[in-house]
């Protein structure tokens, strides 16, 4: 997908859900997916969507996206990338190297 590689689990379910020059919007509702983003110019959007957030790619690197779907949760960690996560409305810089769960039920803080 132009710069950018996914990698998917088994059992995954994936959707592009907007795919132009300048945007890829990728819907997660279950399983797992790697990201892979070599490098992103300026105005690019990359974006994953999972039931519980909708992630930005802000920096090229390494990404992993899951959804439990048994537990109603959804995680994503960063190698050395960045990114921004938008849940119940709040948005949250995520750091390189971290870690973020959220589920709907607020059992896992941010």
């Amino acid at each position: 997908m132009g710069t950018a590689a996914l990698r998917m689990g088994s059992q995954t379910s994936v959707a592009l859900t907007n795919l132009d020059d300048q945007t890829a919007q990728i819907e997660l509702d279950q399983g797992t997916l790697e990201l892979s983003v070599r490098s992103l110019n300026p105005g690019e959007i990359l974006e994953v969507d999972t039931p519980n957030f909708a992630y930005t790619v802000e920096r090229p690197g390494a990404y992993r996206f899951e959804v439990l779907t048994d537990q109603d949760t959804s995680v994503s960690r960063c190698g050395a990338a960045m990114g921004k996560r938008l849940a119940r409305g709040n948005p949250v810089r995520v750091r390189a190297g971290s870690r973020s769960v959220s589920a709907r039920d607020n059992r896992f803080p941010m």
